[in-house]
């Protein structure tokens, strides 16, 4: 059983292949483009079941809708319709496999409204981690971080909370270099707050590490393991971190 994702406004079709993750948002890297100016960058992530969808916020700044309330999660039935800030889309089985995906489409609104689709998979283990989250919410962040180290070959991840020029970390997965303490970060996060950076790297950290904002005063350290994330992927974690910190009600 295949799905299609419908822009309302365009009629535009999107097909979803069954067990593949696609990212929603108006970046360019986006899976799913909608280029509006009020949906985010990275704005939420799509998962393909056979009987339903699983639709993700990322911690966007708008929040995305499901039967007219906001939620983090959702699970999308045939025909429900999801809000990614004003664009309404509407999520249907088509029961036969989708094909090759369909060539860049270009849609016009207002102004601002205009999207392409290029649809692609996300090549990672997400699904078991948003299972987890389904299962235990209060346990999300030990959740993300475990997933961080065991899936995304992290060296190690941390969620870290600063008061005043202390840094407590509130979770750990991993083992954290040796020197790579509150000292050394607190520079760093009064950095990224003076700057409003979405992701820095730590200065002279071996391995290499950086920084992503979760909250005005949190913090996801993210130590690099055999492979360098890109700097797509660091802004999505620290998404992902965002949205567990809501669900644990941190």
């Amino acid at each position: 059983m295949a799905w299609e994702l419908v822009i309302l406004d365009s009629g535009a079709r999107v097909p979803l292949e069954v067990g593949k993750e696609y990212v929603v948002g108006s970046a360019s890297a986006a899976h799913v483009k909608l280029c509006a100016r009020d949906v985010s960058g990275s704005h939420a992530i799509i998962t393909v079941y056979p009987t339903f969808v699983r639709v993700v916020d990322l911690g966007s700044k708008n929040g995305t809708f499901h039967k007219g309330k906001r939620v983090p999660v959702a699970e999308v039935a045939n025909g429900d319709t999801v809000a990614f800030s004003s664009v309404k889309v509407q999520f249907l089985q088509t029961g036969t496999e989708t094909g090759p995906p369909p060539p860049r489409a270009f849609v016009e609104k207002e102004a601002s409204h205009t999207g392409e689709y290029p649809v692609a998979a996300v090549d990672s283990d997400l699904p078991a981690l948003l299972e987890s989250w389904d299962t235990a919410p209060e346990q999300a962040c030990s959740a993300l971080l475990s997933w961080l180290v065991r899936s995304r070959r992290l060296a190690a991840a941390a969620l870290l909370q600063t008061h005043g020029e202390d840094v407590v970390v509130l979770a750990a997965q991993g083992l954290l270099p040796t020197g790579l303490a509150g000292s050394k970060l607190s520079p760093v996060l009064r950095r990224r707050s003076q700057e409003l950076r979405e992701v820095l790297e730590v200065p002279e950290s071996t391995p290499p590490a950086f920084l992503c904002p979760v909250g005005q005063d949190r913090s996801l350290l993210l130590v690099v393991g055999t492979t360098k994330p890109s700097s797509r992927e660091l802004s999505l974690l620290g998404r992902l971190a965002r949205l567990a910190c809501r669900l644990a009600g941190l």
